[in-house]
Protein backbone atom coordinates (compact mmCIF):
# COMPACT_ATOMS: atom_id res chain seq x y z
CA UNK A 1 0.00 0.00 0.00
CA UNK A 2 2.83 2.23 1.04
CA UNK A 3 4.54 1.76 -2.11
CA UNK A 4 1.43 2.53 -4.45
CA UNK A 5 1.16 6.08 -2.35
CA UNK A 6 4.82 6.67 -3.29
CA UNK A 7 4.58 5.73 -6.97
CA UNK A 8 1.40 8.33 -7.01
CA UNK A 9 3.06 11.34 -5.62
CA UNK A 10 5.72 10.62 -7.45
CA UNK A 11 4.02 11.01 -10.43
CA UNK A 12 2.11 14.36 -9.49
CA UNK A 13 5.51 15.67 -8.44
CA UNK A 14 6.82 14.85 -12.10
CA UNK A 15 3.76 16.07 -13.70
CA UNK A 16 4.13 19.50 -11.80
CA UNK A 17 7.53 19.95 -12.80
CA UNK A 18 6.66 19.12 -16.07
CA UNK A 19 4.33 21.96 -16.10
CA UNK A 20 6.90 24.13 -14.97
CA UNK A 21 9.47 23.90 -16.99
CA UNK A 22 7.26 23.87 -20.06
CA UNK A 23 5.98 27.56 -19.17
CA UNK A 24 9.51 28.87 -18.71
CA UNK A 25 10.17 28.11 -22.09
CA UNK A 26 7.13 30.19 -22.94
CA UNK A 27 8.34 33.59 -21.11
CA UNK A 28 10.18 36.13 -23.18
CA UNK A 29 13.64 37.27 -21.73
CA UNK A 30 13.54 40.86 -20.15
CA UNK A 31 16.16 43.36 -21.60
CA UNK A 32 17.68 46.04 -19.46
CA UNK A 33 18.41 49.42 -21.07
CA UNK A 34 19.93 52.75 -20.11
CA UNK A 35 17.87 55.85 -20.71
CA UNK A 36 19.80 58.83 -20.51
CA UNK A 37 17.59 61.70 -20.28
CA UNK A 38 18.11 64.96 -22.59
CA UNK A 39 19.71 67.57 -21.10
CA UNK A 40 17.58 70.39 -19.99
CA UNK A 41 18.05 73.51 -22.39
CA UNK A 42 20.08 76.33 -21.73
CA UNK A 43 18.56 80.02 -20.64
CA UNK A 44 20.10 82.08 -23.09
CA UNK A 45 23.37 81.80 -25.32
CA UNK A 46 27.13 82.80 -24.35
CA UNK A 47 28.27 86.15 -25.19
CA UNK A 48 30.61 87.14 -28.25
CA UNK A 49 33.08 85.23 -28.96
CA UNK A 50 36.62 86.03 -26.98
CA UNK A 51 38.64 83.69 -28.72
CA UNK A 52 38.22 83.83 -32.61
CA UNK A 53 39.94 81.17 -33.61
CA UNK A 54 38.99 78.29 -30.95
CA UNK A 55 39.59 74.90 -31.76
CA UNK A 56 35.71 73.71 -32.85
CA UNK A 57 34.58 69.81 -32.89
CA UNK A 58 36.57 69.32 -29.59
CA UNK A 59 35.60 65.61 -27.47
CA UNK A 60 34.97 66.47 -24.05
CA UNK A 61 36.47 63.87 -21.02
CA UNK A 62 34.74 64.71 -17.43
CA UNK A 63 36.76 63.63 -14.53
CA UNK A 64 34.92 63.13 -11.21
CA UNK A 65 33.04 66.05 -10.28
CA UNK A 66 31.74 67.37 -6.96
CA UNK A 67 27.52 68.22 -7.00
CA UNK A 68 26.90 71.49 -7.37
CA UNK A 69 23.73 73.12 -6.15
CA UNK A 70 20.65 73.00 -7.75
CA UNK A 71 19.58 76.70 -7.62
CA UNK A 72 21.64 80.12 -7.84
CA UNK A 73 20.13 83.51 -7.82
CA UNK A 74 20.10 86.20 -10.53
CA UNK A 75 20.75 89.57 -9.11
CA UNK A 76 19.11 92.98 -10.39
CA UNK A 77 22.50 95.49 -11.15
CA UNK A 78 22.82 99.23 -12.18
CA UNK A 79 26.29 99.85 -13.30
CA UNK A 80 28.21 102.58 -12.15
CA UNK A 81 30.29 104.73 -15.20
CA UNK A 82 32.70 107.00 -13.32
CA UNK A 83 32.32 110.72 -14.53
CA UNK A 84 34.84 113.01 -15.31
CA UNK A 85 34.55 114.69 -12.09
CA UNK A 86 35.84 111.20 -10.92
CA UNK A 87 38.33 111.21 -13.18
CA UNK A 88 39.31 114.55 -12.27
CA UNK A 89 39.81 113.72 -8.63
CA UNK A 90 41.56 110.75 -8.97
CA UNK A 91 44.01 112.71 -11.14
CA UNK A 92 44.12 115.55 -8.68
CA UNK A 93 45.14 112.49 -5.93
CA UNK A 94 47.48 111.06 -8.61
CA UNK A 95 49.58 114.73 -8.50
CA UNK A 96 48.29 116.12 -12.18
CA UNK A 97 47.96 119.56 -12.51
CA UNK A 98 47.04 120.19 -15.61
CA UNK A 99 43.89 119.96 -17.57
CA UNK A 100 43.35 116.58 -19.25
CA UNK A 101 43.24 116.46 -22.99
CA UNK A 102 39.62 115.39 -24.03
CA UNK A 103 39.16 113.26 -27.32
CA UNK A 104 35.91 112.51 -28.55
CA UNK A 105 35.03 109.46 -30.33
CA UNK A 106 31.96 107.39 -31.21
CA UNK A 107 31.25 105.41 -28.87
CA UNK A 108 33.95 106.57 -26.70
CA UNK A 109 34.83 109.26 -25.38
CA UNK A 110 38.30 109.72 -23.42
CA UNK A 111 40.41 112.19 -20.99
CA UNK A 112 43.82 112.38 -20.69
CA UNK A 113 46.35 113.77 -18.17
CA UNK A 114 49.92 113.44 -19.38
CA UNK A 115 53.33 114.26 -17.48
CA UNK A 116 56.44 113.70 -19.25
CA UNK A 117 55.96 109.86 -19.98
CA UNK A 118 53.09 109.21 -17.25
CA UNK A 119 49.49 109.10 -18.26
CA UNK A 120 46.43 108.84 -16.56
CA UNK A 121 43.29 107.86 -19.02
CA UNK A 122 39.19 108.04 -18.32
CA UNK A 123 37.30 106.28 -20.96
CA UNK A 124 33.83 106.71 -20.53
CA UNK A 125 31.14 104.62 -23.36
CA UNK A 126 27.53 104.99 -22.60
CA UNK A 127 27.04 103.40 -19.12
CA UNK A 128 30.48 102.02 -18.65
CA UNK A 129 34.02 103.41 -17.77
CA UNK A 130 37.49 102.59 -17.36
CA UNK A 131 40.17 103.80 -15.44
CA UNK A 132 44.25 103.49 -16.20
CA UNK A 133 47.39 104.40 -15.26
CA UNK A 134 50.83 103.93 -16.68
CA UNK A 135 53.82 105.20 -15.09
CA UNK A 136 57.32 103.64 -16.72
CA UNK A 137 60.06 102.52 -15.15
CA UNK A 138 62.50 105.22 -13.55
CA UNK A 139 59.49 107.54 -13.10
CA UNK A 140 58.07 108.42 -9.69
CA UNK A 141 55.36 110.54 -10.27
CA UNK A 142 53.09 109.02 -7.86
CA UNK A 143 54.46 108.92 -4.59
CA UNK A 144 51.88 106.16 -3.24
CA UNK A 145 53.42 102.60 -2.32
CA UNK A 146 51.47 99.43 -2.69
CA UNK A 147 53.82 97.07 -0.51
CA UNK A 148 51.11 93.92 -0.76
CA UNK A 149 47.66 93.02 -2.19
CA UNK A 150 45.69 94.90 1.57
CA UNK A 151 47.31 97.67 1.05
CA UNK A 152 45.91 97.70 -2.25
CA UNK A 153 42.26 97.12 -1.97
CA UNK A 154 42.33 99.98 0.81
CA UNK A 155 43.87 101.85 -2.39
CA UNK A 156 41.43 102.05 -4.57
CA UNK A 157 38.61 101.97 -1.77
CA UNK A 158 40.37 105.29 -1.03
CA UNK A 159 40.23 106.63 -4.39
CA UNK A 160 37.33 105.40 -5.21
CA UNK A 161 35.51 104.24 -1.61
CA UNK A 162 31.59 105.70 -3.21
CA UNK A 163 31.90 103.38 -5.87
CA UNK A 164 33.68 100.25 -4.75
CA UNK A 165 31.20 100.54 -1.50
CA UNK A 166 28.11 99.16 -4.02
CA UNK A 167 29.93 95.42 -4.66
CA UNK A 168 33.10 94.13 -2.72
CA UNK A 169 36.26 94.31 -3.77
CA UNK A 170 38.40 91.43 -2.92
CA UNK A 171 41.51 89.89 -3.84
CA UNK A 172 41.46 87.45 -7.02
CA UNK A 173 45.14 86.75 -7.35
CA UNK A 174 48.51 88.14 -7.01
CA UNK A 175 50.70 86.98 -10.17
CA UNK A 176 55.06 87.63 -11.31
CA UNK A 177 54.93 89.02 -14.75
CA UNK A 178 55.25 88.53 -17.53
CA UNK A 179 52.92 91.77 -17.91
CA UNK A 180 51.28 92.21 -21.45
CA UNK A 181 52.60 95.43 -22.84
CA UNK A 182 54.59 95.82 -20.34
CA UNK A 183 58.68 96.11 -20.55
CA UNK A 184 61.15 96.38 -17.62
CA UNK A 185 63.97 95.10 -16.30
CA UNK A 186 62.03 95.43 -12.88
CA UNK A 187 60.71 92.72 -10.78
CA UNK A 188 56.72 93.64 -10.76
CA UNK A 189 53.93 91.75 -8.94
CA UNK A 190 50.36 92.15 -10.30
CA UNK A 191 47.49 92.08 -7.69
CA UNK A 192 43.98 91.63 -9.07
CA UNK A 193 40.71 92.26 -7.78
CA UNK A 194 37.26 91.52 -8.52
CA UNK A 195 33.46 92.53 -7.80
CA UNK A 196 32.02 89.78 -6.04
CA UNK A 197 27.89 89.42 -5.42
CA UNK A 198 26.29 88.39 -2.37
CA UNK A 199 27.00 85.32 -2.49
CA UNK A 200 30.42 85.48 -2.56
CA UNK A 201 30.93 85.04 -7.08
CA UNK A 202 32.34 87.40 -9.24
CA UNK A 203 31.05 89.39 -11.09
CA UNK A 204 32.79 88.98 -15.10
CA UNK A 205 33.43 92.20 -17.30
CA UNK A 206 31.49 91.99 -20.90
CA UNK A 207 35.25 90.61 -21.99
CA UNK A 208 34.89 87.93 -19.23
CA UNK A 209 37.70 88.62 -17.56
CA UNK A 210 37.14 88.20 -13.89
CA UNK A 211 39.36 91.13 -12.30
CA UNK A 212 37.52 94.78 -11.97
CA UNK A 213 40.69 95.85 -11.14
CA UNK A 214 44.54 95.74 -11.07
CA UNK A 215 47.65 96.72 -9.56
CA UNK A 216 51.38 96.42 -11.28
CA UNK A 217 53.65 97.46 -8.60
CA UNK A 218 57.25 96.81 -8.60
CA UNK A 219 59.31 95.03 -5.56
CA UNK A 220 59.94 98.48 -3.67
CA UNK A 221 55.65 98.90 -3.98
CA UNK A 222 56.05 101.74 -6.82
CA UNK A 223 53.01 101.59 -8.51
CA UNK A 224 53.75 101.05 -12.22
CA UNK A 225 50.19 100.75 -13.92
CA UNK A 226 46.37 100.29 -12.59
CA UNK A 227 43.39 99.75 -13.93
CA UNK A 228 39.30 100.28 -12.89
CA UNK A 229 36.86 98.81 -14.98
CA UNK A 230 32.51 99.77 -14.41
CA UNK A 231 31.34 98.76 -10.97
CA UNK A 232 27.91 97.55 -10.69
CA UNK A 233 25.66 98.50 -7.57
CA UNK A 234 23.75 95.06 -6.78
CA UNK A 235 20.05 94.60 -6.20
CA UNK A 236 16.88 92.24 -5.61
CA UNK A 237 18.24 88.30 -6.39
CA UNK A 238 15.83 85.67 -7.95
CA UNK A 239 16.41 81.96 -7.19
CA UNK A 240 16.26 79.74 -10.33
CA UNK A 241 17.19 76.36 -10.97
CA UNK A 242 20.19 75.51 -12.96
CA UNK A 243 22.53 72.96 -15.13
CA UNK A 244 24.17 69.85 -13.81
CA UNK A 245 27.71 69.87 -14.30
CA UNK A 246 27.39 66.81 -16.52
CA UNK A 247 24.38 68.90 -18.40
CA UNK A 248 26.55 71.77 -18.58
CA UNK A 249 28.94 69.54 -20.34
CA UNK A 250 27.00 68.17 -22.62
CA UNK A 251 26.43 71.43 -23.71
CA UNK A 252 29.70 72.99 -24.54
CA UNK A 253 30.49 69.38 -25.73
CA UNK A 254 27.44 70.75 -28.92
CA UNK A 255 29.14 73.29 -29.18
CA UNK A 256 26.79 75.81 -26.95
CA UNK A 257 30.08 76.66 -24.83
CA UNK A 258 32.48 79.42 -24.84
CA UNK A 259 36.25 79.17 -24.38
CA UNK A 260 37.07 82.26 -22.32
CA UNK A 261 40.84 81.09 -21.24
CA UNK A 262 43.66 78.94 -23.21
CA UNK A 263 47.17 79.16 -21.43
CA UNK A 264 50.43 77.26 -20.72
CA UNK A 265 52.25 75.83 -17.45
CA UNK A 266 54.29 78.90 -17.84
CA UNK A 267 52.71 81.91 -18.30
CA UNK A 268 53.54 83.30 -21.44
CA UNK A 269 51.38 84.80 -24.61
CA UNK A 270 50.14 82.91 -28.17
CA UNK A 271 51.11 84.63 -30.79
CA UNK A 272 48.04 82.43 -32.38
CA UNK A 273 45.55 79.88 -30.13
CA UNK A 274 47.01 76.46 -30.84
CA UNK A 275 44.46 73.65 -31.71
CA UNK A 276 43.31 70.98 -30.08
CA UNK A 277 41.10 67.99 -29.74
CA UNK A 278 39.94 66.78 -26.98
CA UNK A 279 39.41 68.18 -23.53
CA UNK A 280 39.46 66.55 -19.81
CA UNK A 281 37.06 68.88 -17.52
CA UNK A 282 38.38 68.43 -14.36
CA UNK A 283 36.60 70.90 -12.24
CA UNK A 284 34.12 73.53 -11.97
CA UNK A 285 33.12 77.43 -10.44
CA UNK A 286 30.27 80.17 -11.02
CA UNK A 287 31.00 83.39 -12.02
CA UNK A 288 28.14 86.07 -13.07
CA UNK A 289 27.61 87.78 -16.07
CA UNK A 290 25.95 91.18 -16.49
CA UNK A 291 23.34 90.57 -19.28
CA UNK A 292 22.61 93.93 -20.60
CA UNK A 293 19.08 92.88 -21.78
CA UNK A 294 17.73 92.18 -18.79
CA UNK A 295 19.92 93.96 -16.58
CA UNK A 296 20.31 91.38 -13.99
CA UNK A 297 23.60 89.30 -13.15
CA UNK A 298 23.52 85.90 -14.28
CA UNK A 299 24.94 82.71 -13.10
CA UNK A 300 27.39 80.76 -15.58
CA UNK A 301 29.56 77.66 -15.00
CA UNK A 302 33.87 77.62 -15.61
CA UNK A 303 34.49 74.50 -16.95
CA UNK A 304 38.27 74.01 -16.16
CA UNK A 305 40.18 71.25 -17.57
CA UNK A 306 43.68 70.29 -19.47
CA UNK A 307 44.59 69.12 -23.07
CA UNK A 308 47.23 68.28 -25.68
CA UNK A 309 47.69 70.63 -28.15
CA UNK A 310 48.57 68.87 -31.61
CA UNK A 311 51.66 70.08 -31.17
CA UNK A 312 52.22 68.24 -27.91
CA UNK A 313 52.09 70.85 -25.88
CA UNK A 314 50.27 70.96 -22.28
CA UNK A 315 47.67 73.49 -22.17
CA UNK A 316 44.71 74.70 -19.46
CA UNK A 317 41.44 75.90 -20.81
CA UNK A 318 38.74 77.20 -19.46
CA UNK A 319 35.06 76.91 -21.00
CA UNK A 320 31.79 79.18 -20.05
CA UNK A 321 28.18 78.58 -20.27
CA UNK A 322 25.34 79.90 -18.89
CA UNK A 323 24.06 77.76 -15.76
CA UNK A 324 20.29 78.98 -15.85
CA UNK A 325 18.11 76.43 -17.57
CA UNK A 326 14.94 77.42 -19.91
CA UNK A 327 11.88 77.96 -18.60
Amino acid sequence: MKQKFFIILFGVLALVLGFYLSSQKNVKKIETTTITPTPRAVAQKPPVVIIPEAPTNVSFQRLPLPVAPTMLPSYSYTPIALSFEDGLSTATRLGFTEKPLKITGVPITSYQWEKDTTVFTLDIEKETSRLSFSQPEGSFFSSTLIENASQGTLFLKTLFSEQVGQCTIQLHETTNGPFDGTTTTDVLIGHYYACFTPNNYPIVTSEFHVPIASLVVNKAGIIREFSLNTLFSVGESKDSPILTPNEAIFHVKNGEGLLVSLSREIMSFFDSPPQFTEVSISSYSFVYYPNTSTNTLDPYYVLEGTTISTDGEKLFVKYALPALTKN
